[in-house]
Parts: structure tokens; C-alpha cells; sequence
């Protein structure tokens, strides 16, 4: 469970710095822009191309990470990816062990 809850820790964190990051880009940008002095704008731009490289490309490691890890943890497939609702997997607990199972 303590692993758990750490990777769901880890997903969720990732989460709120990707949306974050990209809420504030809009914002520096938008104020940069309203001044209308061409050094702010393109300090502004700078600092948001900085901050999209390290925050946005932290956040969706961070969210991978959680996501991934969640998955090994729990015995999930999750390098195959099944977007038919037909096929869909099922769970079902499994006799022998009594864990939770992928059938």
C-alpha cells in the first residue's frame, strides 16, 4: 500500500506541475505581451521557453513514472494499450493466489 500511495504521489505531482506550468506560460506571456516593451517580451519568451523544457517535460516524466509504476505494481499490461471496448480485459481474482488478475 505505501508504494502505492508514493506512486500515486509521485502521478498526481507530475500532474499539477505539467497543468501548472502550462497555466503560467499563458499568463507570462499575456503580460509580457500587454506592456508592449519588446526587451519584457522577449525575457518573457525566454523564461517560458526555460520553463517549458523543465517543468513540462518534468511533469510528464513525473506522470509517467507514477502511471508505469502503478502499473508493474498492480501486474498490468500497460505497454499494450487496448482502445476497443469489446476487447476490453477483464479483472477477475485468480483461484490459486487470490490476487487480483488480468484475464
Amino acid at each position: 500500500m505505501e508504494n502505492y500511495l508514493f506512486l500515486k504521489f509521485i502521478h498526481l505531482l507530475g500532474v499539477v506541475v505539467f497543468l501548472g506550468n502550462i497555466i503560467v506560460t499563458g499568463w507570462w506571456k499575456f503580460m509580457a505581451d500587454r506592456t508592449g516593451n519588446h526587451r519584457i517580451i522577449a525575457f518573457a519568451q525566454r523564461q517560458v521557453t526555460l520553463t517549458d523544457f523543465v517543468f513540462t517535460a518534468g511533469g510528464v516524466v513525473l506522470v509517467a513514472i507514477g502511471g508505469i509504476g502503478n502499473a508493474m505494481l498492480h501486474h498490468m499490461d500497460y505497454l499494450h494499450i487496448n482502445p476497443s471496448p469489446r476487447e476490453s480485459p477483464r479483472f477477475s481474482h485468480g483461484e490459486e493466489s487470490g490476487k487480483l488478475v488480468l484475464t
